[in-house]
């Protein structure tokens, strides 16, 4: 199943990179039927939610990577709390000096976060660090050429 999770996810359409995580979700008859509807529903909403993110102009390669990380997630969880805070992750924690990631937060999402944020207004220093950081866990072959010598 990996191998063809693999090839879904470089198609470059997060739709197409879903339909193994829907197929899994179809057949696993050894999980309860509860679970099963639980996490279909959330692929739902993480469709719903990159098709949003399309049309505001992301990358397929971000899409793509988000679809899979979250769908990773989806497939672990077993609770409706899990799913709860899947469907609806909270930002990461600030504790004055430092962002803490939210283990239900893909950095994927994080990034999209700060991008959004960023629109809205002027980051501190910190929080352009963060994005930075997670920026460079995103796209690790792109960070040197998007920040330069910002990085060094």
């Amino acid at each position: 199943m990996d191998a063809l999770k693999d090839a879904c996810r470089a198609s470059g359409d997060y739709s197409i990179t879903l339909i193994p995580y829907y197929a899994q979700v179809i057949a696993d008859f050894d999980t309860a039927d509860t679970v099963r509807q639980r996490r279909f529903e959330s692929l739902q909403k993480l469709h719903g939610q990159l098709h949003l993110y399309k049309k505001r102009g992301y990358e397929a390669e971000l899409l793509c990577s988000l679809a899979a990380r979250k769908a990773e997630l989806i497939m672990k969880a077993s609770t409706k709390a899990e799913m709860a805070q899947l469907d609806r992750p909270k930002p990461p924690h600030y504790d004055g000096v430092k962002f803490y990631p939210n283990p239900y937060l893909t950095p994927e999402e994080e990034l999209i976060c700060w991008c959004e944020t960023s629109l809205l207004a002027p980051l501190d220093n910190t929080a352009v660090q963060r994005y930075m950081e997670v920026f460079r866990q995103v796209f690790p072959e792109k960070a040197n050429w998007a920040f330069g010598e910002v990085l060094q």
